[in-house]
């Protein structure tokens, strides 16, 4: 994705090649006419460490990409699952606080350009996401949170089990936070149902299934 003199952005955009770090699914949402200034994009916060895919999901939601679409081509993974890597950065585990930005049984909120929670904000600050790319990539993780938090909480890494593939680097930067996110719907959906709310109804609490009542005992 490097950029130099001799680079084939000096070309028509229509001969820009798909850059081996960018499935083909994602790459077809981009427009050909626009595919020039999305690798340029991609190149520059590439060097900021940032994974090309993540960029480019996070353009194409600034610039009004249906974000199911989005979604759905990021759920296009390779089988293999890529060991995480370390962030040089010692980061404190924080839980979220306040009310919860995606609740299960919900349509959840619109992306925004900027983050809307402390998952956004640690993809920026340490990971040196552009404010639109965080919101992008936070959204798809709430999203996945609230379809299934204990899932997540079980392991961080299911997010790709439930439409939110990130990079290594970027997962390891917010993990305790997702799980954090993860055991706050689980409180927010187990009150929820006590109350009698139909919204969450549909969510099956593990502690209730056969295997949390054999685990129970165990």
């Amino acid at each position: 994705m490097s950029v130099d003199k001799d680079s084939s952005l000096d070309s028509d955009s229509s001969a820009i090649g798909r850059p081996p770090a960018v499935r083909e699914r994602l790459w077809a949402l981009i427009p050909e006419a626009r595919r020039r200034a999305f690798v340029e994009h991609a190149a520059i916060w590439l060097r900021k460490g940032v994974h090309p895919e993540d960029s480019i999901a996070g353009r194409l939601l600034h610039e009004g990409c249906s974000p199911h679409d989005v979604d759905l081509a990021m759920q296009d993974v390779p089988e293999a699952v890529e060991a995480v890597e370390e962030v040089d950065a010692f980061v404190p585990v924080m839980a979220p606080s306040g009310p919860l930005l995606w609740p299960f049984g919900t349509p959840g909120y619109e992306v925004g350009k900027a983050p809307a929670g402390m998952i956004g904000e640690r993809l920026q600050s340490v990971c040196g996401m552009t404010p639109e790319g965080a919101a992008a990539v936070e959204w798809r993780i709430l999203r996945a949170v609230a379809r299934d938090p204990s899932f997540v909480v079980e392991d961080v890494a299911n997010l790709r089990f439930l439409g939110c593939d990130i990079g290594p680097s970027h997962l390891a930067a917010v993990a305790e936070l997702v799980e954090a996110e993860g055991r706050s719907v689980e409180a927010d959906v187990r009150s929820r149902q006590a109350a009698g709310d139909a919204t969450a109804m549909g969510w099956i609490d593990p502690r209730d299934s056969i295997f949390g009542a054999f685990e129970s005992f165990s």
